[in-house]
């Protein structure tokens, strides 16, 4: 393996470990939050995700109208 392939991989691990502890956290909080404020089972267990899920789905817009030179709509920002 090059040395350049070694930092990319080294940076895409590094990254994905990051992420995955920030899931972690921010699942946790959200959950607490949640149940705290009276919801439980199923709801309580699936509305923490939503949060993580739109903010992930508005980057991903915002990035690919950044790529590709297009409006990103009002409601991705």
């Amino acid at each position: 393996m090059s040395g350049d392939k070694a930092i990319r991989w080294s940076t895409v691990a590094v990254v994905a470990a990051v992420a995955a502890v920030a899931v972690v956290v921010s699942y946790r909080h959200a959950l607490q939050l949640v149940t705290r404020y009276g919801e439980a089972g199923l709801t309580g267990a699936l509305l923490p995700g939503t949060v993580d899920g739109v903010v992930y789905c508005s980057s991903m817009v915002q990035l690919h109208g950044a790529r590709h030179h297009y409006h990103v709509p009002p409601l991705a920002r």
